[in-house]
Parts: structure tokens; C-alpha cells; sequence
């Protein structure tokens, strides 16, 4: 018989093909908490994910294109996750992307953020300014915190 720790386990293989390396127990968490339908689809030049709430008792959906590097893969991960967690804190009563989806979204990348800022490598460096260069810009927020300011060209 299959545990969910076997599960969880395959899982997190899966990801490592996806994710920089570190990150495919965050995700797997994120997958394992909320019932959710995660794919890895083709390309799509309109947009790099996707999050459809469940319909007609079926679970909620996340899409994420397969041809991002590992970097932008994490950030649009948890980009579709914020509107997850916050389409189940607040359903449809809430802009999608609102104050209450952005908080959600900080709260979720705070885990990057720190990990990456204590690499203090070229690992580290390429994180921040491969997703300035794509349009995902930080700036400080607070002690030891920083905020989204823009994502995909959309200010915060």
C-alpha cells in the first residue's frame, strides 16, 4: 500500500526536475495541503499560470507552463497558490489581485526570498536579477522583509 509519505516522497522527485534545488519540499507541502489538481503544461504565451477554482465538487486547478527555469517555475507556483489560499479564505469577494491576494503572496515568498538572501552566492544573485529581468521586481519592506513592487509588469 501507497503512504501519503510515499506519495509526498514521489512527489518531490517530480519536482526537482522544475524547482531550484531546496524548494521541492515548500511545494510539496503547498500540494499536500489543500486539495489541488497541479499540472505542468505546455507553453502558453498568454501567460505563464493558471488557477481555476473547483467546480461541481472537483478539486481546485493549477496550471504552470513547463518551459520556465526553475526560477520563474517557483515564483508563478506560488503566485497561483496565493490565489488558491486566498479564493479559500475569501471566495469570489475579492479582486484577484487585491490587497488580500498580495498578502498572501508575501507571505508565501517570504520563504524564498530568505533562503536565497542566506546563499550569499551567485545562486543568490541570479535569483534576484533573473526576475527583475523578467519584470519581478523587490524592493525592502520592513526589517529583514522585502515587497513585490511588480510582477509581470503589473504594479503592487
Amino acid at each position: 500500500m501507497i503512504t501519503r509519505a510515499d506519495k509526498k516522497q514521489r512527489t518531490k522527485e517530480s519536482l526537482t526536475a522544475f524547482l531550484p534545488a531546496g524548494f521541492e519540499e515548500m511545494v510539496a507541502d503547498l500540494l499536500f495541503s489543500t486539495p489541488v489538481k497541479f499540472k505542468v503544461v505546455p507553453p502558453r504565451s498568454t501567460k505563464l499560470g493558471d488557477f481555476r477554482a473547483s467546480f461541481n465538487g472537483e478539486k481546485h486547478q493549477i496550471t504552470i507552463n513547463g518551459d520556465l527555469n526553475k526560477y520563474a517555475f517557483l515564483i508563478t507556483t506560488l503566485h497561483e497558490f496565493a490565489h488558491l489560499q486566498t479564493f479559500n479564505e475569501f471566495r469570489s469577494s475579492v479582486k484577484p489581485h487585491g490587497e488580500e491576494w498580495k498578502r498572501t503572496f508575501r507571505k508565501l515568498l517570504v520563504p524564498a526570498i530568505d533562503f536565497f538572501s542566506k546563499l550569499g552566492s551567485t545562486e543568490s544573485s541570479y535569483f534576484f536579477t533573473s526576475q527583475k529581468s523578467r519584470n519581478f521586481v523587490l524592493e525592502p519592506f520592513k526589517e529583514s522583509s522585502c515587497r513585490v513592487v511588480s510582477f509581470l509588469g503589473k504594479r503592487f
